[in-house]
């Protein structure tokens, strides 16, 4: 049986404008610029599939709690639920239930939040659901508008399609949804070809060969990452934040081969000389939040493109730290004014550092932009 791939970073619920896939094999892969509901939800509690429809409403009634399973069950087993008792017919919201919990949603929401933490040490759920995988995308290939039916014909449409800025959204999906499954190494053999060939690649594929080392041709990149990273020669320009990213992920990955001592010196260093990137930032919220919260000055001035993206990092770094909110929400707003850029720049650099975490950084967001 082959592994499912997972929406990341964990599946949404989405309200009635939102999209949710039928596409068993669709997903919310990382940095996926649409957001999409995950369609295979699970239960943690009582272990039933969640199932979903849109134009109905019902809000949890808490005064009288042995509804909530009743009518959790009846629409796990009936398709009419507008016959159920207390449903509203709401076209702008869309309901989710399993058998022990419903939710109705009119917006988006993840199903967990990543940057607060239980008594385990584990991340907050806001939903007793989560993501129980999708399965890998198979032949036949439907793509904008034609359905590919074998391999050769699929390696010819992702050879073309790489070429095509407009069609980087289709390649990524492509690459995301057959991980795991027969047409993996197909696609990716077809992305390499289309990296050697002497078309550029847009921006997006550029910066998922820079992230995914399955995908990059890595033979110099490692050959200068190791001397690098033991003090034998100085990082390629041209491939700086790739390599920056690289030993970012070894704090977490700790992949073999590569050497642990000194990484996350390395990391720092870069930074404070000017060459932070939006993962090692996301790495020093995470894991090395005291350095981060003591340096920020100087990350501040040796790096100002980046100003909205260290001030949104850090602002996450104090409040898992910081018990007073508001304290710190002020202390960020000061630190963007003092700046001297405009909200609104601020913002858009920290909303892209951010990716999908941005739809929860509303009060973070917020205070940057003053």
């Amino acid at each position: 049986m082959v592994d499912a791939n997972r929406c990341s970073p964990d599946g949404w619920v989405v309200g009635a404008r939102n999209s949710l896939p039928s596409e068993p094999s669709e997903f919310q892969w990382p940095g996926r610029k649409a957001l999409v509901g995950c369609n295979h939800l699970v239960c943690l509690d009582c272990k039933a599939e969640v199932k979903s429809k849109v134009g109905f409403r019902l809000e949890l009634d808490w005064h009288h709690r042995e509804q909530v399973p009743e009518r959790a069950i009846r629409m796990q087993t009936t398709d009419d639920w507008s016959r159920i008792d207390g449903i509203e017919s709401r076209s702008d919201y869309r309901l989710y239930t399993c058998r022990c919990f419903y939710h109705s949603l009119f917006e988006i929401a993840l199903t967990f939040d990543p940057s607060s933490r239980d008594l385990n040490d584990q991340p907050s759920r806001d939903l007793p659901w989560t993501c129980a995988g999708h399965p890998p995308l198979e032949l036949p290939v439907k793509l904008a508008n034609r359905t590919v039916v074998d391999v050769p014909a699929l390696t010819a449409a992702i050879l073309d399609a790489a070429k095509d800025p407009a069609q980087a959204e289709v390649v990524l999906g492509l690459y995301f949804r057959t991980q795991n499954g027969a047409l993996d190494e197909v696609v990716r053999d077809a992305l390499r070809a289309a990296a050697a060939g002497p078309t550029p690649l847009p921006p997006t594929l550029s910066a998922l060969f820079e992230r995914d080392t399955r995908l990059a041709p890595l033979s110099k990149l490692l050959e200068d990452l190791m001397e690098y990273q033991l003090g034998l020669g100085d990082a390629n320009p041209t491939r700086r934040a790739q390599i920056a990213d690289v030993l970012a992920r070894s704090v977490w990955q700790q992949p073999g081969g590569i050497p642990e001592t000194g990484t996350r010196d390395i990391l720092r260093d870069e930074a404070l000389g000017g060459h932070a990137t939006s993962l090692q930032l996301r790495m020093f919220e995470e894991t090395d939040s005291e350095w981060f919260v003591a340096h920020l000055d100087e990350m501040m001035a040796k790096n100002p493109d980046q100003r909205g993206a260290i001030l949104a990092r850090v602002a996450h770094a104090m409040l898992n730290r910081e018990p007073d909110r508001d304290a710190v929400l002020k202390k960020i707003a000061a630190l963007a004014r003092e700046t001297g850029v405009d909200g609104a720049t601020l913002e858009a650099q920290a909303k892209e550092a951010l990716g999908s975490g941005a739809i929860r950084s509303k009060e973070v967001l917020a205070a940057i932009r003053g």
